[in-house]
């Protein structure tokens, strides 16, 4: 899964990920239905917040990483570039939402948990912040205005973080990390975090260099020949976590 954080502070939308992904089957409780990973290995080389700059949105995602494209996975930052194909200037953010939401859909099978996608989207419309909040899996899709000071973690909304730019820098790393100390085998590695601006820029603040953006075969061959290229970890003995949807 992965860590993800939304946050309006004085000077714009901060939205950070980790980057770590994990390689695993899924095994279900026939009894209670309850539906678990069990991982065999991490790579920490996975994007999961996007800036989309020429319509001002950021976007991050929580979910499955890879899905299936001409008879091979890719994973979402591959199909990044057409989730904005539809979008015309013109939209007003709740359109332009929508579209990408139809779009990411579209990769999707509702009520599967091996094809879902959950997440935030940012952005400005008159300098005011908005986010959307959406789930393929039950096909929720949720936007709400926003003041400074509104924040979503993880897809729950809360309003206990700090305003200034540089306290919420420090408190996305400081969280991420602590999370990852209690979940390492579905977060972890380095932090990326964007900012969105009520002028429609969006930039990097936090950028990892180690992003493999190559298909799930592509994936499994460095795993077999090289894993430190995307600094992964084999377990010898897989390990069981309850998906939490």
């Amino acid at each position: 899964m992965t860590y993800i954080i939304s946050t309006v502070t004085e000077s714009g939308i901060l939205m950070g990920s980790d980057t770590r992904l994990n390689i695993h089957d899924i095994e279900t409780n026939p009894t209670t239905g309850e539906q678990f990973q069990i991982i065999k290995a991490t790579a920490d080389c996975m994007r999961k917040t996007f800036v989309i700059k020429e319509f001002g949105i950021g976007i991050q995602f929580i979910g499955i990483g890879y899905f299936n494209h001409n008879n091979e996975k890719y994973p979402l930052s591959y199909f990044i570039d057409s989730f904005t194909s539809e979008l015309e200037v013109n939209d007003n953010l709740e359109t332009k939402f929508s579209k990408i939401f139809n779009k990411i859909t579209g990769l999707t099978q509702e009520k599967n948990t091996s094809q879902f996608v959950n997440g935030v989207m940012t952005g400005y419309e008159d300098d005011i912040p908005y986010m959307c909040t959406f789930n393929t899996f039950d096909k929720d899709f949720q936007i709400s205005k926003c003041t400074i000071g509104c924040h979503v973690e993880s897809g729950h909304h809360n309003n206990v973080n700090p305003i200034d730019k540089d306290k919420s820098i420090e408190y996305i790393k400081n969280k991420i990390k602590e999370v990852s100390s209690k979940r390492p085998y579905d977060v972890g590695g380095t932090i990326e975090i964007i900012e969105v601006k009520s002028n429609g820029e969006c930039s990097w603040v936090e950028e990892s260099s180690s992003i493999f953006h190559g298909s799930l075969s592509e994936l499994f061959k460095r795993f077999n020949n090289n894993p430190k290229e995307i600094s992964g970890t084999i377990f010898p003995t897989p390990h069981r976590i309850k998906m939490d949807l």
